[in-house]
């Protein structure tokens, strides 16, 4: 309904202008201008147009918050994925010294004993982690029962480690066994364990069938 005064456009049924408040009918059914009527209807129009307002306004906090939400997540796995490779590549860099550690093996096999039917041959020097150091040996036991290999202290360029190894080792069968010393005890003696070049170790070698009979004999080789 048009407003005859200021010409708004007002809605259907509408009583006064919602625009400058001119009565769009001066007489109503009771003679009189109804101006709480008046109120009444501005009240439900404004009330209608916050309502449109409210339903229609643009979600701009709500998307900002999604659009930081999104940011922190991405990032968040950016963080995560960075400190995994990271780890990643320390624990192959670990791995790699440890097997370069673990690799540090002079192999020079060789016979050292070959008697009563035992033969022992000398594997190599392997160092563990700059910690220990082993002599390695494969023992074969070529007799048809089972003996013991035994020794004692072992003399390396003439100083002597208390160590012990023993091997039982079934008949016809081989096993493998080693001498292990302490770096620190290279270092007492001012060596290392690259540098030693000579051992001399003691046997003693027995049968299981008869214990009481023990063999004493003396070993001596080249390290490396």
């Amino acid at each position: 309904m048009k407003c005859p005064n200021c010409e708004f456009i007002n809605i259907d049924g509408a009583r006064f202008c919602n625009n400058c408040g001119c009565a769009l009918n001066s007489q109503f059914d009771n003679g009189e201008t109804d101006i709480s009527s008046y109120y009444t209807q501005r009240q439900n129009v404004e009330s209608q147009k916050n309502n449109y307002a409210v339903r229609n306004q643009p979600q701009k906090k709500s998307n900002k918050l999604k659009v930081w939400l999104i940011i922190l997540i991405v990032l968040g796995a950016l963080l995560t994925l960075s400190a995994f490779m990271s780890l990643s590549g320390i624990n192959s860099s670990k791995k790699s010294q440890t097997s370069e550690s673990e690799s540090e093996i002079t192999d020079t096999s060789k016979i050292v004993y070959d008697k009563n039917g035992i033969q022992i041959t000398y594997k190599g020097i392997e160092n563990s982690y700059g910690i220990t150091t082993s002599l390695k040996f494969l023992i074969e036991n070529n007799n048809s029962t089972k003996y013991t290999v035994q020794t004692a202290d072992v003399t390396i360029d003439g100083f002597t480690y208390s160590t012990i190894m023993s091997a039982s080792i079934a008949a016809n069968k081989k096993t493998s066994d080693s001498i292990v010393i302490m770096d620190s005890d290279f270092e007492e003696n001012g060596t290392s364990y690259d540098k030693i070049k000579t051992a001399e170790i003691d046997l003693t070698i027995w049968s299981d069938s008869n214990m009481l009979e023990h063999i004493k004999d003396t070993i001596t080789f080249t390290i490396q």
